[in-house]
């Protein structure tokens, strides 16, 4: 499991302008395929800015936009079929609302809390594959023909919210939650990650990611739109 995070913050007056980029890729062995000897686990690359003009106490007018891909081509074990490639499929969100920033200090040494709330009742959402070979039907709604669609474009409300909690000099939480909807389909995303430094240098990391999307096909064997991903990972951690 790799991840890296970067972002740039600029303060002044009442103009505040957030940037943040993030990639995680995780690759396994594949054993049991017998088309290759690996497949590919999390994968994103993840762009977002948040331009914040101050209203009162922690809250601030913003406007933001977000873009996020895959990086490589993800396969399921003994298909032939992509799950997604780098843009594809591609999505663009872009918000106009309130935000809402809170760093409460604490008495106790090493004890944090970073929290990011976004309320966006203007949104617009979309998605674009710049190929039709994946799997489609995970991302895009069904024709009336029964092909399905390879872009997506629609206007509703967004929640976004991130928070990092530092409970100790070894332990913190990361979360982010995210949820949009057009008021006919939903999707949702749930993303908690427990980071323990053992060491300078190492580190234990739980992940747990929840995604939730009403408007796409249901998993075969399955009659849930809940989509579940684990893990547990140990390995080196350098930070500056």
């Amino acid at each position: 499991y790799t991840e890296i995070n970067a972002s740039y913050n600029y303060a002044r007056g009442k103009i505040s302008l957030t940037n943040a980029l993030s990639t995680k890729f995780t690759i396994n062995n594949a054993p049991g395929d017998t088309l290759r000897n690996y497949t590919i686990g999390t994968d994103e690359l993840r762009y977002r800015s948040n331009f914040g003009l101050k209203a009162i106490r922690n809250w601030n007018y913003s406007s933001s936009a977000e873009f996020i891909t895959s990086m490589a081509n993800k396969y399921d074990i003994n298909s032939r079929t992509k799950n997604s490639a780098f843009l594809a499929p591609f999505t663009i969100n872009i918000g106009v609302g309130m935000t809402y920033n809170a760093k409460p200090k604490f008495k106790k040494p090493n004890r944090s809390l970073d929290l990011a709330l976004s309320l966006e009742p203007l949104s617009f959402k979309y998605m674009y594959s710049t190929t039709r070979n994946i799997n489609l039907p995970a991302y895009f709604q069904k024709n009336e023909d029964g092909t399905y669609q390879h872009v997506l474009r629609t206007f509703g409300s967004t929640i976004n919210m991130t928070s990092n909690i530092r409970f100790s000099k070894t332990v913190t939480w990361y979360s982010r939650f995210y949820y949009f909807t057009n008021y006919e389909r939903v999707t949702s995303e749930f993303e908690n990650k427990v980071d323990v430094a053992l060491t300078k240098y190492l580190s234990t990391t739980f992940i747990l990611y929840l995604r939730y999307d009403d408007g796409v096909a249901k998993v075969p064997d399955s009659d849930t739109y809940l989509q579940v991903n684990e893990m547990f990972s140990f390995g080196f951690k350098y930070s500056w």
